[in-house]
């Protein structure tokens, strides 16, 4: 279906996005505050990445839901 694959492109492009710029900014943010970025932004990125990504899917999914089939 045309519609389910746009929703998957849409939601991985979109995640790839703002897990590049949490990927470059937690790390800033966190030798801002003298915190050593090498250990602490691991958990933080991989949990707001996680959490970021499945926020995309179902709300692009939730816009989408009138365009796929039952």
């Amino acid at each position: 279906n045309l519609y389910l694959g746009i929703l998957v492109g849409v939601s991985i492009f979109c995640t790839l996005i703002i897990a590049t710029l949490a990927g470059a900014i937690i790390p800033l943010a966190m030798h801002k505050f003298k915190i050593d970025p090498a250990v602490a932004s691991g958990p933080f990125i991989t949990t707001i990445n996680d959490i970021i990504s499945i926020l995309i899917y179902f709300t692009i999914a939730n816009m989408f839901l009138g365009f796929l089939p039952k």
